[in-house]
């Protein structure tokens, strides 16, 4: 039996610890996270980077409020006349301190909602725009179960504690990539300091938006039942990412690693641009087919990722893959065959439809 030497066993050592540092550096541990539940997407996709206990059921306390705004943006005008009520008097916490018959635009309202994350005026807003707050919190839920999100569950507009209301690191930041889709959210939740109806001078909580670079919002939380709770969003060449925490006693910090590990570690690139070839099918009568994008091919992934791509063709879309895991899409149209493609009228698009076909005709002759 060959001994190794102490020298030897020195140097595995002291590489297996100098390995184990760089892959630290470079990609911390989802389990050093503070939070119970935790999760970074990227917006375009909603691929999972990285995740700790990302789908068990946790409080979101005032996260809550950005489904409210949500919902609010998609079924009302921003000019729409939120009126406060008594119902008002049914919250606690933080408040815009409305007065009973006092009313507001929704825009103002929503302002008074993701920068002073009033408890009042989410009430306020659930029963102007739902008829009441039972029903305005039922378009929450439907809507939960329109982006397929199973593991969440609202009983209120304003997220405080209840046993039954309650949602996941994964499912909120899957609700926030859809509100990130909607332009004045986008624009509410990164505005600094706002000043709206009966002269309210509002300050927005997220200290991320001066602390991290290309922060764009997204809303805090924070009940003694939950702990605190948070969700951010920030943007840097062109990839925008979020993040998710709940119940998380060192959130801004965890955040800021979350970001700083997504930005270091994945990239959005265009693979292929509108136009390109990208494959030859073969049909069963032996014809020979061109696959063209008829839209760019965008990826969210690392350069491992790039360097392994594989590309399914199906019904009209590219999907490119690494391993089995997603990394993004594009249209396709078909070239070298009588088959039309509505979505291809420009001067450009005929002119390449037109080269591919005489390239797979003579293909065809040839073979």
């Amino acid at each position: 039996m060959k001994l190794i030497s102490i020298t030897s066993f020195s140097r595995i050592m002291a590489l297996a610890i100098l390995l184990t540092i760089i892959s630290s550096l470079i990609c911390p541990k989802a389990s050093a996270i503070s939070a119970k539940g935790a999760v970074l997407i990227d917006a375009t996709y909603g691929r999972v980077l990285m995740q700790h206990n990302a789908n068990t059921k946790l409080g979101p306390a005032s996260t809550t409020k950005i489904m409210t705004a949500l919902i609010a943006l998609e079924n009302a005008p921003l000019d729409k006349t939120i009126t406060a009520t008594n119902t008002i008097y049914q919250s606690e916490g933080t408040s815009l301190y409305l007065k009973v018959g006092e009313q507001m635009t929704l825009e103002d309202a929503l302002y008074g909602l993701l920068l002073e994350s009033g408890n009042d005026v989410a009430l306020a807003i659930a029963e102007s725009i739902g008829g009441s707050v039972d029903n305005f919190v039922d378009m929450m839920n439907k809507k939960c179960y329109e982006l397929g999100l199973s593991n969440t569950h609202f009983v209120n507009p304003h997220g405080l504690s209840d046993d039954e209301h309650y949602t996941t690191a994964y499912d909120l930041a899957q609700i926030t990539r859809q509100a990130l889709k909607n332009n004045t959210f986008c624009q509410i939740i990164s505005t600094k300091k706002k000043t709206i109806s009966g002269d309210r001078v509002l300050d927005n909580h997220n200290k991320l938006l001066d602390t991290y670079p290309n922060a764009n919002g997204v809303k805090t939380g924070y009940t003694k039942a939950t702990g605190r709770t948070l969700v951010s969003s920030a943007t840097r060449d062109e990839l925008t990412l979020i993040a998710v925490t709940l119940n998380d006693g060192d959130d801004w910090a965890d955040h800021a690693e979350m970001l700083d590990y997504g930005f270091d570690n994945y990239k959005k690139v265009t693979v292929n641009k509108k136009g390109d070839y990208l494959s030859t099918q073969v049909t069963g009568k032996g014809k020979y087919l061109g696959l063209v994008a008829s839209s760019d091919v965008i990826l969210v992934a690392n350069d491992k990722e790039i360097e392994g791509i594989q590309y399914e063709y199906t019904n009209g879309k590219v999907y490119a893959k690494y391993n089995g895991t997603f990394l993004g899409e594009g249209n396709t149209t078909v070239v070298g065959s009588n088959r039309e493609n509505k979505n291809e009228n420009s001067d450009s698009n005929t002119r390449t439809k037109t080269f591919w076909n005489s390239f797979f005709k003579l293909i065809s002759w040839v073979v």
